[in-house]
């Protein structure tokens, strides 16, 4: 066994060939599907580390941020830090899950 599996260091590997994920995607079927194709073999106490927007399309939690159309508090936001009220979409989409700009989760 080498070094970098007995826990004495850490490797990062980006995976080529990882596809675009869409809603109801098995995500770690996914994974297994990659790592087989492509390399590097999985094996016992490995860690594999995904951006959360992976799992958020995989979920189906996203929202096309085009269609969001700003709210009042938006439009009061861009007016104190003079920003295009647009620019504020992301804060005024609240997806399953999210919590409201300036209030702690």
């Amino acid at each position: 066994m080498d070094q970098a599996r007995t826990g004495r260091s850490l490797t990062l590997i980006a995976v080529p060939g990882f596809p675009l994920v869409e809603p109801g995607d098995d995500l770690a079927e996914v994974i297994c599907g990659v790592a087989e194709a492509n390399g590097p073999e999985l094996v016992d106490h490995d860690v594999v580390v995904l951006a959360q927007k992976v799992v958020s399309k995989a979920e189906g939690q996203y929202v096309d941020l085009a269609a969001v159309k700003p709210g009042p508090q938006a439009f009061a936001l861009s007016a104190k830090v003079q920003k295009d009220p647009a620019w504020w979409r992301s804060f005024s989409a609240s997806p399953v899950g999210s919590c409201d700009i300036g209030r702690a989760c």
